[in-house]
């Protein structure tokens, strides 16, 4: 179960994390 829900913890952050980045950067810097 964990072997699952481990990588989809990771996407979720790293989801999270570019949704910080892409409302405090401009979109043509990160489609970059």
């Amino acid at each position: 179960m964990s072997v699952i829900i481990d990588p989809l913890h990771h996407l979720f952050i790293l989801y999270i994390e570019f949704g910080i980045t892409f409302t405090s950067v401009p979109p043509q810097f990160t489609l970059l």
